[in-house]
């Protein structure tokens, strides 16, 4: 157990309860109600669990894919990235025996988000990388409606009708990180862009309130402010050492996992002076994880499942008005340019 001070005298621990482990090197992770899934990526395999109790997590199913990548869960459908089939969509109605709903579209998709019924796929090809939005109204048919945001990227942030994206362009090694208005999935409009002229890669973006929370690995975190989110603007780049990988952030608190620092705990109230709360480590390297009321779940890449429980951690709830605020300040900001437009012509 690790144990360090909280700005107001509170004690934050993390404890691991329980585990599951079979010696494959894991991915991706996602718990829904009493259900953990997660991806074997040397194994090729999707896997269930019942985490029910926590510290007695059993498995439900081993369900074989092309590779053990990204994926998505939405109602009873699993969405799985492939490197060499796409998306493959999985029927978990039944935990115990997951079964294939379809394929959609050979190729490389290394990440993907869900919203609604579209899938927002990081797609490869030999020629260049971008993002595509995929139709899965119909699992059975899913079609494409879109090609859009140019650049090698991972796992988009969505919120509401906006969509948080972060490209490389290998060519000219400038990351760039882009928000559109996905109110029509069929036309996504760009809202803003930010170029970053820094040798620098985005695995995961967080939203919360006007900061987006960016994991840079070995470049560490940067927090950018979008208050004006036509102008974007960075307001810290964090190193500790280890690669940051995957975030999470619940009124004020990043959860991140650390790589082989563990799972770490920070107090980001002030954005400019991150306070480290807790952290756990016990060997492995940690990669992707879940925040689940006071449990962390988290998918140890070369160890095993770990759940960790979080013991003294208390905040302030927030209503999320600045965000509501943000999205109606650019509708009526649009409103205006095109009254104006109309006038004009």
């Amino acid at each position: 157990m690790i144990i360090s001070s909280f700005a107001n005298n509170q004690e934050v621990s993390l404890a691991k309860i329980g585990e599951f482990a079979t010696g494959a090197l894991y991915y991706h992770i996602d718990v829904i109600d009493d259900r953990l899934y997660f991806t074997e990526f040397d194994t090729k395999k999707f896997c269930l669990l019942d985490v029910k109790d926590p510290t007695k997590p059993v498995s439900l199913a081993n369900y074989s894919v092309t590779d053990g990548h990204d994926f998505e869960i939405k109602e009873n459908s699993a969405y799985l990235s492939t490197w060499e089939y796409g998306m493959e969509i999985v029927n978990i109605s039944n935990p115990s025996d997951p079964s294939k709903i379809n394929d959609y579209s050979p190729g490389s998709i290394s990440h993907l988000r869900i919203i609604d019924n579209y899938v927002y796929a990081s797609r490869h090809t030999p020629s260049k990388s971008y993002y595509e939005i995929i139709d899965v109204n119909n699992p059975l048919e899913p079609k494409k409606l879109k090609e859009f945001c140019e650049g090698q990227g991972a796992k988009p942030f969505i919120k509401n009708d906006l969509a948080f994206f972060s490209v490389k362009n290998f060519t000219s090694n400038q990351c760039y990180f882009r928000v559109f208005d996905i109110s029509d999935p069929e036309n996504p409009e760009l809202i803003s862009e930010y170029i970053s002229s820094e040798d620098i890669y985005c695995y995961d973006i967080f939203v919360e309130d006007n900061y987006a929370y960016c994991a840079l690995a070995s470049n560490g975190l940067m927090i950018m402010d979008y208050s004006n989110i036509s102008n974007p603007v960075k307001v810290l780049s964090y190193e500790n050492g280890n690669d940051i990988w995957r975030l999470h952030v619940e009124e004020d608190i990043l959860f991140m996992t650390n790589d082989y620092a563990g799972i770490k705990i920070l107090d980001v109230t002030n954005k400019t002076n991150p306070v480290e709360l807790a952290s756990f480590y016990d060997g492995g390297s940690s990669y992707s994880f879940v925040v689940k009321d006071n449990l962390i779940f988290v998918a140890d890449s070369n160890d095993a499942i770990e759940i960790l429980e979080i013991e003294g951690l208390e905040t302030e709830k927030t209503s999320g008005f600045q965000f509501i605020l943000v999205i109606v300040t650019i509708y009526f900001v649009r409103s205006l340019a095109k009254r104006k437009f109309r006038r004009e012509t």
